[in-house]
């Protein structure tokens, strides 16, 4: 190919990150050109422009044109900005530290060690060096340039010292306890100890960046991110192998409706991939046309070329509508909401109330046709919800702790999982809350309340909570499970001795001990509880 050295500028939507990025990536596109010298003789130009070139991007004719305002390294494709008016300390600094990599490199691949093959049987296996570590302060590398991590006990002294800051930071400056377990603080503070231990005790001021500075950084970031994200979406889109997941919800306080995006996929080595692709104001009527819309992109380097991931003419039409929404959603020029305008009227739609003149398959009954045990068990749910509800607001929950108890939990009424939480938190300390409910007389509190029915209800809803934190994964894929979980709740239901069972072989050692405590107090109610099981298993199958 023809080397082009274009006299003017062209105006390229690139920064230093992207540009790095499609020199390593697109190699075929993508190239460092040298910089030609204005005289016949190349000594004349600086000993840094031995390691650096121009970007260049090849043209429809095959040749390199030269992007602008940017030299980039030929050994690792780091890219600068450049112009007349930039210095040219960073590059020389860059030039000297590529310089000492490669002189590391070459010495640890030259100094061998012999081995006789002949006492080897197994295969030969190779051994990574990941020579991005910056050996500026020696060349001897060491474990923590490498990535190691060494665990010791601090001293008394220095661990208090660090649970004092903690506690002032985040009362003085009001900051959530769950940020000190947050990963990104985690990684923030390995990486100043790193930096810490690299060149020793400095300020920090030296180290961190103000707000200004970060919130410019964003946006590079987010476009190299993208651009990452790019080239990892056209695999799934080749094979049309992605699923979308529309999510709508309404913010209660703002009275603002967001429409988000996920995707899921499963590359060709057969990892699971969930990514929340955008999340914006939303405003329209919940139909597909707005769902997945068109838009035009007016940055090229950010739009998924289809012709890439398959042919453009055998492409189906709503592969093409869903490869733009793609693109909507990776394009860095994003709107802070949809105008009036962009909102496409859909076509009205008269709903008609489905009729069926069938019975429904479940008649309501009233409560007076409940039977007794049923309504024993709805009594004891209602009467421990009113009791939890005493505890959190009086205080109790200190007195229960101290006791030797363990909190109990309060329960919503929409999470069933969250019920059986409350009822495991009750049955834990059941004695001791007796006793300061006494104390505090409010016998009306515990009188509807037995253990032995707690007991009950915990065992039969103990299945369907494991079937209800098997489905509810987030963002993976369960709908797979649903037909072996319905199977799995139908043979467990289907006698109290397979109930039994389950819970002898998931119940765990403290569940297994309840059951054998009170496996006989079980079975002097079981009519009642064959009772509720049999109205369950008739609402649910």
């Amino acid at each position: 190919m023809e080397l082009v050295d274009i006299s003017s500028p062209r105006k390229d939507s690139l920064n230093s990150e992207k540009i790095k990025l499609l020199l390593q990536t697109e190699s075929t596109k993508y190239t460092v050109i040298k910089k030609k010298s204005s005289t016949a003789s190349s000594s004349s130009l600086p000993s840094w422009w031995s390691s650096f070139g121009y970007p260049a991007k090849s043209d429809e004719n095959a040749k390199y044109q030269r992007i602008f305002g940017y030299v980039s390294c030929f050994k690792c494709y780091q890219t600068f900005i450049y112009s007349a008016k930039s210095g040219t300390t960073r590059l020389r600094e860059h030039q000297n530290k590529c310089a000492r990599i490669i002189s590391l490199s070459s010495s640890s691949s030259s100094s061998s060690i012999n081995i006789d093959q002949s006492n080897i049987s197994s295969s030969s296996s190779s051994i990574l060096i990941d020579h991005s570590i910056d050996t500026a302060s020696s060349i001897q590398s060491t474990l923590p340039q490498h990535g190691f991590r060494t665990s010791l006990k601090l001293s008394e002294t220095d661990t208090n010292n660090m649970k004092t800051l903690c506690a002032q930071w985040v009362c003085m400056d009001l900051r959530p306890f769950s940020m000190l377990d947050d990963s990104g603080f985690r990684a923030v503070a390995q990486e100043l100890i790193r930096i810490g231990h690299k060149y020793g005790m400095i300020d920090v001021n030296e180290i961190l960046r103000s707000r200004h500075t970060i919130a410019r950084s964003i946006n590079d970031i987010a476009a190299t991110y993208r651009e990452h994200m790019k080239q990892k979406l056209i695999e799934p889109l080749k094979y049309r192998a992605i699923t979308i997941c529309p999510d709508f919800w309404t913010d209660t306080y703002k009275n603002i409706s967001y429409l988000g995006l996920n995707l899921t996929y499963v590359d060709a080595h057969y990892q699971f991939f969930s990514i929340d692709l955008f999340c914006r104001p939303f405003m329209g009527v919940k139909s597909g046309d707005l769902i997945v819309k068109k838009k035009k992109t007016t940055d090229p380097i950010l739009t998924i070329d289809i012709s890439i991931s398959s042919n453009n003419n055998t492409l189906p039409q709503a592969h093409k509508d869903a490869v733009s929404s793609f693109n909507d959603g990776l394009s860095s020029e994003e709107e802070s909401g949809d105008d009036e305008e962009d909102v496409l009227p859909s076509l009205p739609m008269v709903r008609k109330r489905k009729t069926n003149d069938k019975e429904p398959l479940l008649s309501k009954k009233p409560v007076e046709d409940i039977p007794r045990a049923a309504k024993t068990i709805l009594l004891t749910i209602k009467q421990c919800k009113k009791m939890v509800k005493f505890i959190k607001q009086s205080g109790s929950n200190k007195d229960i702790e101290n006791l030797g108890g363990t909190t109990v939990h309060q329960a919503i009424d929409i999470r069933w999982i969250s019920i059986i939480d409350s009822l495991q938190s009750i049955l834990k300390s059941f004695k001791i809350i007796k006793k300061i409910l006494i104390y505090k007389q409010q016998h009306k509190l515990i009188m509807n309340i037995d253990e032995k029915t707690i007991k009950q209800i915990l065992l039969l809803l103990k299945p369907f909570r494991d079937v209800i934190k098997l489905i509810q994964t987030g963002n993976s894929p369960s709908l797979y499970m649903v037909l072996l979980c319905f199977q799995t709740l139908k043979d467990v239901m289907s006698s109290y001795q397979s109930l039994l069972d389950y819970d002898k072989v998931h119940g765990g050692d403290e569940s297994k001990e309840d059951v054998d405590e009170t496996d006989e107090d079980i079975l002097d109610e079981l009519e009642g509880k064959d009772t509720k099981r049999n109205s369950m298993s008739r609402r649910l199958f």
